[in-house]
């Protein structure tokens, strides 16, 4: 899994004003803990204004309600994508 370090969102937002990212959640995905949970926020809460859409792909049904339930009270638009739609998600994300 590639992760996103705090340095190059910083670069991308310096660059671009807004971020869109798309987040992958294989098979291999068995879980989100608290401390995956704090990494999260600590890297989107300072920049609340500068989340423009995220992607999130994933089979995982109950991590997929819960953000559909959250994704209202999330920065900028959130969506999320099956497995199997992962084109459609970064051409959403990207458009």
């Amino acid at each position: 899994m590639r992760r996103c370090s705090d340095r190059r969102f910083e670069q991308a937002i310096k660059e671009h004003g807004k971020v869109r990212l798309v987040y992958e959640l294989g098979r291999e995905f068995e879980g989100y803990t608290a401390g995956a949970a704090w990494e999260d926020t600590k890297l989107w809460a300072p920049h609340l204004t500068s989340w423009e859409r995220c992607a999130v792909v994933t089979d995982h049904k109950l991590f997929a309600d819960a953000l559909r339930a959250f994704g209202m009270i999330m920065p900028g638009e959130i969506r999320v994508f099956p497995v199997g739609e992962r084109d459609q998600a970064l051409a959403w994300a990207a458009g």
